[in-house]
């Protein structure tokens, strides 16, 4: 393309890529980090005490919450323009807002954090909490430029990038702890460590490929009329995704306040465990969803899409969350050691939540295109108060265990809520997906069965979790046998 004689830069190439494909690709980067994670907590748990992992687990909160909001939901709305140059322009926008954002936490943090780590009970934070609003930079940075690649569907420089994130960060927790530094100090730099490693790694990739044709689309004209145009993600979806991470980060909050650093380790190490499907396969689906979602809206096609996947999900997953609610504190007790019995068992508790979270994640794009922002946030408010509530009546009954019994069952009465919702939304016919969640309970009651018996005739942790291993295992043939795909749209 040419313009005063000068050859102007291409427009990005969208590639022609399936949905099951691009599925594919981030579930193996993301598979492949999830693995090498899991595989090395049993390492992390031997090497860093649940002191450790509750003051990183803070301040992961801390950065979470704040990292949701580095682009004020600016960099969602880089997906939907069909105007190549308008999203340019929108990815600048975002990166110059989560500048701002760091700016801003920078201060906060300047002012009032000898007031935060007071209140959350966790003076051990205090060293590192100047780290907060560099990890939110980093977080907003790698954000945009990560829904440029959606937008694109250069979905395996996204899974390199997210894979880039654990594999770092891990590596660096395992490294500083084989040397010695097992304290929440090393474990809070190797989180951002990693985070800098996967940021600078997926800009190099945008830039190298894409980076004169942004600059050259560059107008502050357009960013303005963006900015105008989408202002709803700020004004619904901000507030929105804050009251959502909020909703998450409250328990290891609000468990260093009312009880100890080491009730915040156990819960977050369970709360590990349990996320790992999500990173695997719910986040993958989701973001894959956003833009095919679209697509299949205009197309009037959405609703087959939402029950075909929500219903193969059902299948693939019901089974190992029932067996990992069964055997999570012999597996704890097994794998992380004694001392950590007490996470199995708040996994054991959080399991039937986790599962309805694993399932609703993906689907949760169908609020922004419908446009439904509001919705999702009234969602979001009654996910905070209710998992609030629950957790000031632990705090006042002074009992950790009550409060997980609690949050998982206000977990599972909300987003059973929010199940509803989106089929509505999407005009789905939910009674077909209860009827696959029947045969899914039906086929694993055998096995679940099995295993109980097993665990009260008391044969010993290493035999109940073989015979669990062993179901899963035929699970597994049962799925691949019926070739039954997540990504499947018909």
């Amino acid at each position: 393309m040419k313009k005063s004689g000068k050859i102007l830069p291409a427009s990005p190439e969208v590639r022609d890529t399936s949905f099951r494909g691009d599925v594919i690709r981030l579930v193996l980067g993301s598979g492949f980090t999830q693995i090498f994670t899991l595989v090395s907590i049993p390492v992390l748990t031997r090497l860093y005490s649940p002191d450790a992992f509750g003051v990183a687990a803070v301040f992961t909160s801390i950065v979470t919450i704040f990292g949701v909001l580095a682009c004020m939901r600016y960099e969602q709305s880089i997906v939907i323009p069909e105007n190549d140059s308008e999203a340019a322009n929108m990815l600048v926008a975002s990166i110059s807002i989560a500048c701002v954002m760091a700016i801003m936490t920078a201060v906060a943090v300047w002012i009032g954090a000898d007031y935060l780590t007071y209140w959350l009970d966790v003076p051990q934070l205090t060293n590192y909490i100047w780290l907060v609003p560099v990890a939110v930079f980093l977080q907003g940075v790698f954000n945009a430029l990560g829904y440029w690649n959606i937008r694109i569907k250069d979905f395996g420089r996204l899974s390199a990038a997210r894979a880039a994130v654990g594999v770092t960060s891990t590596s660096s927790q395992l490294a500083l702890g084989a040397a010695g530094y097992t304290t929440s100090g090393a474990m809070i730099h190797s989180q951002v460590f990693g985070q800098f490693a996967a940021t600078c790694l997926i800009c190099y990739q945008v830039l190298k490929k894409n980076g004169a044709y942004i600059i050259h689309c560059l107008s502050f004209k357009e960013i303005c009329e963006g900015l105008r145009r989408y202002h709803k993600f700020p004004l619904y979806g901000s507030f929105s995704i804050f009251l959502g991470v909020a909703a998450w980060q409250l328990p290891v909050l609000m468990m260093g306040y009312y009880f100890s650093t080491a009730v915040v380790g156990f819960y977050a190490l369970g709360f590990r465990v349990l996320q790992s499907p999500v990173n695997l396969i719910g986040s993958a689906i989701g973001q894959v969803f956003f833009k095919s979602a679209a697509e299949a809206k205009i197309q009037g096609r959405l609703d087959a899409m939402v029950v075909t996947i929500f219903g193969n999900l059902v299948r693939i997953s019901l089974f190992p969350m029932l067996m990992l609610a069964i055997v999570s504190v012999d597996l704890y007790r097994v794998v992380f050691g004694d001392r950590w019995m007490e996470a199995g068992m708040y996994t054991q508790i959080l399991t039937g939540w986790a599962w309805l979270w694993f399932l609703t994640t993906p689907f949760t794009p169908i609020f922004s295109i419908y446009e439904k922002q509001e919705l999702q946030l009234k969602w979001n408010v009654l996910n905070f108060c209710s998992r609030l509530l629950v957790i000031v009546i632990a705090g006042i009954l002074q009992s950790p265990l009550v409060m997980v019994i609690l949050l998982s069952l206000a977990g599972v009465l909300v987003y059973g809520y929010k199940v509803v919702l989106m089929f509505r939304l999407a005009d789905a016919e939910l009674a077909a997906v209860l009827k696959i969640f029947v045969n899914s309970f039906l086929l694993f009651l055998p096995a679940g069965g099995c295993v109980v018996t097993l665990m009260y005739a008391d044969v010993g942790d290493l035999i109940v979790l073989g015979f669990a291993l062993g179901f899963l295992m035929m699970h597994a043939v049962y799925i691949v046998r019926k070739k039954i795909h997540v990504m499947k749209l018909s």
